[in-house]
């Protein structure tokens, strides 16, 4: 089920992935309130919030809820290991939506895929593991899936003509995800030779906060008029 959000006449898409055991529902409000404020910039965007699939989770005693992979302990730091397990079933979600989105005519470069905690690594992997670059990726308070690998295809989409432009957000209290994570993936991206903005919010735990929503729009609206139309 993916809940949509936006004109359907438009000329820019994002899909915006929600975290483990929540639905699209969860982030409707800061979403639609990103998509006013850039409408007031003029630009006209369709969201899609999909929703994960429901799948057992080892680190919650094989509890069946909403998730993107499994997850094998929390807190998560860098070195957390992974099975991979269910991961590249949901890369297959995002990339079919971002194929359907380019057969109705919409630039890759005006394609931005984003998400919260399990769902930002999702977004991550996603547009690493993109076989042509898309125009950009949102990681709030995520990380890289060690077993994705995600080094490699870093490096290979920055030599890419219109590589992948990165916003990276992490809380500097964040207990559930540390912030080493978010660390980690900004250093990994820029080692790789990608642009990325690396934001972190004094005192911010697991969460979201009105900056990060402000530095959300800025990304979009900065992406968007560098790929305009």
């Amino acid at each position: 089920m993916t809940t949509t959000i936006g004109e359907d006449a438009h000329d820019a898409y994002i899909i915006w992935a929600h975290g483990l055991g929540d639905t699209p529902a969860g982030w409707r409000l800061a979403c639609n309130t990103a998509n006013q404020r850039l409408a007031e910039k003029g630009h006209k965007i369709k969201w899609d919030l999909p929703k994960a699939p429901t799948q057992p989770v080892s680190c919650n005693g094989g509890m069946v809820m909403t998730s993107w992979m499994d997850l094998e302990d929390i807190p998560i730091t860098p070195s957390t290991p992974d099975t991979g397990k269910d991961l590249d079933g949901s890369v297959d979600i995002i990339s079919k939506l971002v194929d359907a989105e380019v057969a109705f005519g919409t630039p890759r470069s005006r394609i931005i895929v984003g998400g919260f905690s399990q769902g930002g690594a999702l977004a991550l992997t996603s547009a690493l593991k993109m076989k042509e670059p898309i125009g950009g990726a949102c990681c709030f308070s995520s990380w890289a899936p060690p077993s994705a690998e995600l080094a490699i295809d870093a490096s290979r989409i920055a030599k890419e003509a219109g590589a992948t432009a990165f916003l990276v957000c992490h809380g500097s209290s964040d207990g559930t995800v540390l912030p080493e994570c978010g660390q980690a993936v900004h250093k990994m991206l820029t080692t790789a030779g990608l642009q990325v903005d690396f934001k972190v919010y004094p005192g911010m735990a697991h969460s979201s906060c009105a900056q990060e929503i402000d530095d959300l729009v800025t990304f979009i609206d900065t992406v968007l008029k560098k790929n305009d139309k």
